[in-house]
């Protein structure tokens, strides 16, 4: 049976894969105007949403995990690690910061931890499952002001999402014990734990952009072939519902949602709860080669189903009770975020070059 699955792998990558990649490249040439207006929406939302809401807490989330600050950022929540979840401190920051950082956050950390030899590879694959979640500032931004201009919108899908995660955190730690072995000595936070923090940020979230761009641009190909507009004829969909078909594969495409759709927002909650086919792809380039994301694969499709149902019964709390007419017209927002986030881009590169040396191992 393996040497079968073997040869089937071998087989697509020594024949079908070179035959899709030609394929992709020739639509991609010939459908260039479409591919590159699709680009430049897509670098828009990395420069607007992405960088902004994502880089400053994933460097910060890992000088914390780095330090003995972990213990500290944990502390507040001392009673929730330790009777509900039974967690670590260590393990619990990683939790948190997943939660308020944004998707790879949580997989970068654990990697990180792993590849340190201070969990083993079930423990990290029992995190996977729960440290995964787009954070308040990405949701605010990408579904409360750029499509409902009402920031408690996203409000109620971080606390459906972040729920989720709860529940199963609550049922893994509860099935099983989750450990994080002791430092040996104590550690020290110099200057180049804050560089290689910042530019080990950098170069995630830069994955992160250059994945959001190439994904919106084959989009923009499915588009041009009329793939999309099949799919709303066999399926019935609205233009909304294909939109939210597309932020199944890239999460940002959320913001193309149009006339402040409150009754779409349980699916949306689930669409930002499992974040995306792109998303997923990222994790899997940006995981440490020793983790295993099979508990992750697993439990996402049922995180996305709770945060929807969470979504549902949260949404009385959020919406106003007056609501009955939904405005038909698209809210854009220009967040002019343009001029620091490529400000952002140039330190991120020169401090990749300056720890050149460090990277190249």
């Amino acid at each position: 049976m393996n040497r079968t699955i073997n040869l089937l792998k071998k087989a697509f990558a020594d024949l079908f894969a070179p035959v899709i990649a030609i394929a992709v490249l020739i639509t991609l040439v010939y459908y260039s105007k479409e591919v590159s207006s699709a680009v430049r929406a897509a670098l828009v939302r990395c420069l607007d949403m992405v960088i902004p809401s994502l880089f400053a807490v994933m460097a910060v989330s890992q000088m914390l995990i780095r330090s003995r600050a972990s213990r500290l950022a944990a502390l507040p929540f001392y009673p929730v690690y330790k009777y509900i979840l039974r967690l670590p401190p260590r393990l619990f920051t990683v939790f948190l910061m997943s939660s308020i950082g944004g998707y790879p956050v949580g997989i970068k950390l654990i990697s990180g931890l792993l590849e340190q030899g201070r969990i083993d590879k079930k423990t990290a694959e029992s995190l996977s499952a729960f440290c995964y979640c787009g954070g308040p500032a990405f949701y605010s931004g990408t579904v409360g002001l750029a499509v409902f201009s009402d920031v408690s919108i996203g409000v109620l899908i971080f606390l459906s999402v972040l729920s989720s995660n709860l529940l199963t955190a609550l049922i893994i730690c509860r099935s099983r014990k989750l450990t994080v072995r002791q430092e040996v000595s104590q550690e020290h936070f110099t200057a180049d734990t804050f560089t290689d923090c910042v530019a080990s940020a950098g170069r995630a979230l830069f994955t992160v952009c250059a994945m959001i761009i190439f994904t919106s641009a084959l989009l923009a190909v499915a588009e041009a072939l009329k793939l999309f507009c099949i799919i709303g004829s066999l399926t019935g969909l609205s233009e909304n519902g294909i939109v939210i078909l597309k932020s199944f594969i890239e999460i940002t495409y959320l913001t193309q949602l149009s006339g402040r759709p409150y009754y779409l927002l349980p699916v949306t909650a689930a669409a930002c709860s499992f974040g995306g086919i792109c998303i997923i792809i990222q994790l899997i380039s940006l995981k440490s080669k020793e983790l295993r994301l099979r508990a992750f694969m697993l439990t996402r499709p049922v995180n996305a189903a709770l945060s929807a149902l969470i979504c549902r019964l949260l949404s009385p709390l959020f919406l106003p009770e007056s609501l009955e007419v939904i405005s038909s017209n698209k809210i854009l927002v220009n967040f002019n975020n343009f001029v620091p986030s490529i400000c952002l881009i140039l330190m991120i590169f020169l401090l990749n070059l300056k720890k050149s040396l460090v990277f190249s191992e």
